[in-house]
């Protein structure tokens, strides 16, 4: 996105930083909430196609009778799995898009797997459990087990011959302090206003009410997310929102904003101090999402054609 030229020296203007404001409430309260709902949804179903993957992988191994002793064991462990070339290599090392895997068994009879997001309610929404029986079962808090309710389709719940109650945790080096970036954005979200609304001096308050009005008008979110849109593809990648540029997406959209602004409009500082802020909360929220977590290597877009502005529902 090229930068909208200014005068050197004359730094960012009174209307600029409303509109900033404005440009910071749609990536922190749409973007952002928009992608991990979405990269949960994927990466949820990448982890559901990797346990059945799993189911699959111990009815063949079953089968191989590999010692050919007549003693048709299941595999004990994600490698033995991963060693017969019955999985992928990346599910074969206990992670992938984001998810931890691991697989028990204790005796010839029985098995059970468990499937666990690294990054909970970031990298994933969902955790699940598989045994012997096949049928698959998950749980949206905490570990899933086999009481846990099949997912749909799946049958009936069937109990497991053999289950210990207590495994270990997987993902243990993962789990950090259990707060994801949904927890921490408010938080993020208010220190970043507080230092944009600074900016424009006694006008603090005004100022950001003003941009947070903005960032309501219908069809706002729409004008952000095009501006933001650098290859222009109709959606909104990662990268495109932890890199935009907010102080130049504010100078392209400034006259669809204000059409007619008014005279008086001071200039009130260096690009930098703006540019030092919006940083600041793009790092944070960029260090908050572990994105690359496990393995994780496919990231989806936001289509925006629909998006709705901050604070709005689908009900009238």
């Amino acid at each position: 996105m090229p930068d909208v030229k200014r005068p050197a020296g004359k730094g960012f203007t009174l209307i600029e930083l409303v509109v900033v404001i404005a440009v910071l409430a749609i990536v922190a309260g749409v973007a952002v909430p928009e992608f991990i709902d979405i990269r949960r949804d994927v990466n949820d179903r990448q982890a559901l196609a990797s346990i059945r993957e799993i189911v699959g992988a111990q009815v063949i191994f079953q089968a191989l009778d590999r010692e050919e002793d007549g003693s048709l064991d299941y595999a004990t462990s994600l490698f033995e799995l991963g060693n017969e070339g019955l999985i992928s290599d990346d599910l074969a090392s206990g992670e992938l898009q984001g998810y931890c895997f691991v697989v028990f068994s204790r005796s010839a009879e029985s098995w059970h797997a468990h499937a666990a997001p690294a990054a909970p309610e970031d990298s994933g929404g969902r955790f699940f459990y598989v045994d012997e029986t096949r049928v698959i079962r998950a749980e949206p808090d905490g570990e899933a087990g086999p009481d846990s309710l099949p997912i749909s389709g799946e049958g009936e719940p069937s109990p497991s011959t053999d289950h210990r109650d207590r495994e270990p945790p997987i993902c243990r080096k993962y789990r950090g302090d259990g707060e994801s970036t949904l927890d921490r954005l408010p938080g993020l979200i208010t220190q970043t206003l507080d230092h944009l609304g600074a900016l424009g001096k006694k006008s603090q308050a005004p100022v950001v009410d003003a941009g947070l009005g903005i960032a309501k008008r219908p069809g706002f979110a729409q004008l952000v997310f095009k501006t933001a849109d650098t290859d222009r593809d109709g959606a909104l990648s990662i990268d495109e929102i932890l890199n935009a540029n907010m102080l130049g997406i504010a100078r392209q959209i400034e006259p669809d904003v204000f059409p007619n602004p008014p005279t008086q409009d001071p200039v009130l500082g260096k690009d930098s101090e703006i540019d030092r802020v919006i940083d600041w909360f793009l790092k944070k929220v960029a260090h908050s999402l572990q994105l690359g977590i496990a393995n994780e290597k496919k990231f989806p877009s936001i289509p925006y054609a629909n998006t709705k502005p901050p604070g709005t529902s689908d009900q009238n």
